[in-house]
């Protein structure tokens, strides 16, 4: 099994290490709120709106298929920190969500990460790790569950990278006495409302569609500026393992709408997933993964063991660096709301060669669908042309499949927290 161990990380990066050089003594984990991965350079995008990041090339593994568990921050960020999809860790809404449905619904609660899921932090303080987590998104907050496994945690509200980098500098010296830690940042840019960030953004964007892409991808670059500077107060470019993704991405009118959590097509779920370390040798890995695949990943890079044999549930994430991922099927969800509250689901189930989307009116006892949708990856990757009706055997079959996966998941019960309106 060692053997195996290490050829896999040559495979995918990694140099031959010693298992005592194997844990990082500092471990960071990246969230950059709605960052599209096809707004990245090193995603083929025509601006180079992260250089910063791009300069870590030569020691950077890029999934070039990551795809996210949901287009909602908080179902998808419970799924990052637990490597359970939404429907098993139970947070299928934000908190923002749930203040403006308790408007309607007084009696509504506020859906939490369990405390019998086990999320990274925990699996890192366990592993004598010290753990540190700043996100700047409302939805992440001790109110939901997520500061489980923190020594330190914090949440702001959408108050910019600059609070997100003094928050981290403030803890430097800390963190520096600690001989090992973890650290979460969630940045909130590039959220809307998007600014327009010098010396990045376009002047030369004209009309209301280029000027508000211009300003997303300013976002971007402003982002990476800011995780340029803790990289180097930190030191973090050595003994370091970092990995970055996202929560989801963003629509800019693709299929007729702009922001996320509306739908599940390519452009809100496709989102980055690097792994940084002065150990790794670049790569490129095309095949399809999800962001819930990160806790597990970073179990086995840190050479601390299985992330899944610690838990006493099945979880969706897998080990990247010793799992297949040839054939992998990847599931994402969106709970739909309404003024009267949740009304219905999408889910859509990815694979290499398809795509099917199916979209649930659950409003009454009798679930109706309302739309299916089926997508051939290879000659359709932006998703325009539904080919449900034209491949419908198809369709139905990835349809049945994907009940089948939904029947399976093994949900740890919905753990529930009074909402306290402000």
């Amino acid at each position: 099994m060692k053997l195996l161990f290490f050829f896999l990380f040559a495979l995918f990066g990694f140099n031959s290490l010693t298992a005592e050089e194997l844990p990082y003594s500092k471990v960071v984990l990246i969230v950059v709120d709605t960052l599209r991965a096809d707004h990245l350079p090193m995603y083929g995008y025509k601006k180079n709106t992260a250089p910063f990041l791009a300069s870590l090339a030569d020691r950077t593994i890029v999934f070039e298929n990551a795809i996210s568990t949901s287009s909602y921050t908080a179902p998808a960020t419970a799924s990052i920190h637990t490597a359970l999809l939404p429907d098993e860790h139970g947070v299928i809404i934000g908190l923002n969500a749930t203040k403006r449905m308790s408007k309607v619904d007084t009696s509504f609660q506020l859906n939490r990460v369990p405390q019998k899921a086990t999320t990274i932090a925990e699996f890192m303080k366990a592993n004598d790790y010290q753990t540190f987590g700043i996100a700047d998104n409302g939805n992440i907050s001790k109110a939901m569950g997520f500061d489980q496994g923190f020594d330190h945690f914090v949440t702001f509200t959408n108050e910019g990278s600059k609070n997100v980098n003094e928050q981290a500098l403030a803890w430097h010296e800390m963190m520096d006495k600690s001989s090992k830690y973890f650290l979460y940042l969630h940045y909130m840019d590039p959220h809307s409302p998007y600014e327009k960030h010098a010396p990045w953004y376009d002047e030369s964007a004209k009309g209301a569609q280029e000027k508000l892409v211009a300003s997303y991808d300013s976002e971007i670059n402003n982002v990476d500026e800011k995780i340029k500077e803790l990289f180097t107060k930190f030191g973090w470019g050595r003994d370091t393992l970092i990995v970055l993704s996202a929560d989801h991405g963003e629509e800019f009118w693709e299929h007729g709408k702009t922001g996320h959590g509306k739908t599940l097509y390519h452009e809100v779920l496709h989102v980055p997933l690097l792994i940084y370390s002065d150990k790794t040798a670049p790569n490129r890995v095309p095949d399809l993964v999800s962001n819930a695949d990160i806790p597990p990943t970073i179990a086995s890079l840190t050479g601390l063991g299985s992330f899944a044999k610690t838990v006493s549930y099945p979880i969706f994430g897998i080990d990247l660096i010793e799992e297949s991922k040839a054939t992998r099927t990847v599931l994402s969800n969106l709970h739909k709301e309404t003024k009267k509250g949740r009304s219905g689901r999408m889910d859509a189930m990815t694979k290499p060669d398809w795509k099917f989307i199916v979209s649930k009116d659950t409003s009454s006892a009798t679930v109706k669908v309302e739309q299916r949708e089926l997508f051939a990856r290879k000659t359709d990757p932006l998703e325009k042309h539904n080919s449900f009706k034209k491949n419908k055997d198809i369709g139905l079959s990835l349809e049945a499949e994907l009940d089948s996966m939904l029947q399976a998941e093994t949900p740890l019960g919905r753990e529930l927290a009074p909402y306290q309106p402000k």
